[in-house]
């Protein structure tokens, strides 16, 4: 192979590697806006974690007070049921 024929060579891979080059370079430009659009919708998505995560905790406090309060009404109903069950007695040894 003489000079010509290896310079003719050296250019033809110069070439290709310029071509792959390029093509690295937009696919590289692609990658960074695609992992800036994932890092903006990442905030997002924490934004909203953190409003689920406060809107569970409000739910879970409601839960606990309904569930106070339905504590609270059964033990109402057992007292009026035992009071109800003491006055059918009382009338029972009255009658």
């Amino acid at each position: 192979m003489d000079s010509s024929d290896r310079v003719d060579q050296i250019e033809a891979i110069l070439a290709a590697t310029a071509v792959l080059l390029q093509a690295n370079t937009e696919a590289l430009t692609r990658l960074e806006a695609q992992t800036f659009a994932n890092s903006k919708a990442i905030r997002r998505l924490k934004v909203q974690t953190e409003a689920n995560t406060q809107a569970i905790k409000r739910l879970t406090d409601r839960v606990d007070q309904l569930t106070e309060c339905v504590d609270r009404m059964i033990d109402r109903v057992d007292r009026m049921v035992t009071a109800i069950g003491s006055h059918q007695e009382a009338l029972r040894l009255i009658s």
